[in-house]
């Protein structure tokens, strides 16, 4: 399967927006007061305003080539600090023959 587009909540808009723009460094394509758009590789990922003010938490991949894994690796740790398991910023899954890496978005109204 490949997703091409997707939208999240949040209850912090700018914040969010932020961090995928500034920290991030990915490209807006759209925004509103109560949204935005990136572009994201070949998909476009929205963030929404949702005013119920419940804690969101989400876990979400990108997909990278094999062979730039490294390179993005070593691009994201200037972006962010990587989450670090029993003492390793990388984990391997075996059974899908894939290497990630972890990070917190980081705005300034979360504690994440």
């Amino acid at each position: 399967m490949k997703i091409t587009a997707a939208t999240l909540w949040t209850n912090d808009v700018k914040p969010m927006q932020d961090f995928y723009t500034g920290t991030l460094g990915f490209p807006l394509i759209e925004e509103t007061a109560s949204a935005f758009t990136l572009q994201i590789g070949t998909s476009q990922l929205r963030f929404e305003l949702d005013t119920t003010q419940q804690p969101k938490q989400y876990h979400f991949a990108f997909n990278v080539p094999g062979d730039a894994f490294q390179l993005a690796k070593d691009w994201l740790e200037d972006c962010v600090p990587l989450l670090i398991e029993d003492g390793e910023d990388e984990i391997f899954f075996e059974n899908i023959n894939a290497h990630s890496v972890y990070f917190l978005t980081r705005t300034k109204m979360s504690s994440n």
